[in-house]
């Protein structure tokens, strides 16, 4: 959710790909059970990613060496399969009693949320991996026009 990856991004998340120092994970390819390993959907989805602290030490708690992706059990040389992660997922969501949003749902809940705290549409696009900002746009068009609507409040007091 914090990110804005996709699932097969951040199943080829690789711990060397991971910087606590700088509080960055890099989007330097992604994992598809049917191909494996390879490059990311387009050259802009390669990317930097800060991320809060809090994350950072949540994936420091993880961390086991032995293993070469983030999202890797020990016993297996692979991530975890989607279809794996989106079990516990739907059993984690159950137990919040929060809606099924599905994983790739929370990729769209990171760009709704980002650009309803005004966050300039470019940053938005670069840290989804869009390939162009235009693809941002007509994604996430519909949250543009409430934006404009508060927007218009806001310099509307401004100016009362």
């Amino acid at each position: 959710l914090n990110t804005g990856c996709r699932r097969s991004e951040l199943l080829g998340l690789r711990w060397e790909d991971v910087d606590f120092d700088q509080n960055t994970i890099y989007i330097a390819g992604s994992y598809q059970q049917k191909y494996g390993y390879g490059e990311t959907k387009t050259l802009r989805s390669r990317r930097t990613i800060k991320l809060r602290q809090q994350e950072m030490n949540l994936l420091k708690e993880m961390y086991d060496e032995s293993l070469l992706y983030v999202f890797q059990r020990p016993d297996k040389p692979e991530p975890i399969s989607v279809n794996g992660i989106q079990k516990e997922f739907r059993k984690l969501c159950n137990a919040l009693k929060l809606p099924h949003i599905g994983l790739h749902g929370l990729r769209h809940t990171h760009a709704t949320l980002a650009l309803q705290a005004r966050t300039p549409i470019e940053i938005v696009s670069r840290r989804l991996g869009h390939s162009t900002i235009s693809m941002t746009m007509e994604t996430y068009r519909h949250i543009i026009p409430a934006e404009d609507a508060a927007l218009a409040e806001e310099l509307g007091g401004l100016l009362d």
